[in-house]
């Protein structure tokens, strides 16, 4: 009842903000088959509707239900015969699959903020960990330490972007 809820309360802020000029952003909370079957016939509904935001850093963040998470949500693209852009929040170790079922997505992952803060750097040569430790002066920002890990960490999901749409086309 708790996800029901949630919907209803989400749909009617969607709403409001909707009829205030505001762009929104669908947020597909759904975790049961009938979840999933309510936000198709919305969408449905809602043919404009392009654009869904689907979170991978809680239960979606384990690989076997991360990628029912994107069988179903690539399995009502199909369905409503038309392109969804999801943005994914969390979804970086889901890049190949997303880059071979949606001919756009978008990404936001806090890894490479969260890992700054932790004074690490994203190091690829580093092979299955890329996250090294990095000491830091006593005080010392961690500006550069975050450019560097958005710019390395966005070159790699770049990389993968390419690899994942290349072996799928």
């Amino acid at each position: 009842t708790d996800n029901l809820l949630h919907r209803r309360r989400q749909l009617i802020c969607i709403s409001e903000l909707a009829d205030a000029g505001i762009c929104t952003l669908l947020h597909l909370s759904a975790v049961m088959l009938a979840d999933w079957s309510f936000w198709r016939d919305f969408l449905d509904a809602v043919p404009t509707v392009r654009y869904v935001a689907k979170e991978f850093q809680t239960g979606n963040k384990n690989r076997t239900e991360g990628r029912k998470a994107i069988d179903r949500l690539s399995g009502i693209q199909d369905q409503l015969k038309r392109s969804l852009h999801p943005v994914v929040i969390g979804a970086g170790q889901f890049v190949e699959e997303l880059a071979s079922r949606f001919a756009m997505f978008t990404l936001i992952d806090s890894n490479p903020f969260t890992k700054a803060w932790q004074r690490k750097e994203f190091d690829l040569s580093a092979g299955k960990q890329p996250w090294r430790s990095r000491r830091l002066p006593k005080g010392t920002p961690i500006d550069d330490l975050l450019r560097h890990n958005v710019e390395a960490y966005s070159e790699w999901i770049e990389q993968r972007l390419r690899a994942g749409r290349g072996s799928h086309t």
